[in-house]
């Protein structure tokens, strides 16, 4: 074998590395991102919203009683998202049905309890905190589900309630 034969094999291997990358690159959106979209921690949700449990009557109690306990009190709830919960699911109750929240593609939709959470964390934080990227961080979900949740949907399910409770008051009020 000739040493222009074991260029013409380096210079082959290479054009099809190369033929192989490019190919791999055009069926990709995006060249230097993961596969998958990063997915969001349910826990992140379901930890804010767990009930308080009742006291055990045992005054010990073990690892796996005290783990059950509300991720946030009454209070941090009310710091976190600006309402009690009680408040919290009377506005969930009052806007779950509403067809913004209906899948139109395969995807289906966070449940509304989610998209209300960062909502009002968006609406209820000031300067930086109510940043895309602090809201994605603080609930693990992607840029587009920050901005559908709190610019979107919620905005426009609550605003569709405005003519029954927003309205200028009487003389008599």
């Amino acid at each position: 074998m000739s040493e222009d034969d074991d260029d013409n094999e380096i210079e082959d291997a290479l054009d099809l590395l190369v033929a192989n990358t490019l190919n791999k690159a055009s069926s990709q959106r995006y060249l230097f991102r993961k596969s998958r979209y990063r997915k969001g921690r349910k826990e992140r949700f379901t930890d804010d919203l767990e009930e308080e449990e009742e006291e055990a009557d045992d005054a010990q109690k073990c690892d796996e009683e005290a783990s059950r306990l509300p991720w946030l009190t009454d209070d941090e709830f009310l710091s976190k998202y600006r309402m009690s919960r009680d408040s919290f699911y009377r506005v969930h109750d009052l806007i779950k049905d509403h067809p913004v929240f209906l899948s139109k593609g395969k995807k289906k939709q966070a449940p509304v309890l989610h998209q209300l959470m960062v909502f009002l964390k968006y609406i209820g934080t000031e300067g930086n905190g109510a940043s895309n990227s602090n809201q994605r961080q603080t609930f693990g979900i992607s840029y587009g589900s920050a901005t559908n949740y709190s610019r979107k949907r919620v905005t426009i399910a609550i605003r569709s309630f405005s003519k029954e409770y927003v309205y200028w008051p009487d003389k008599d009020e």
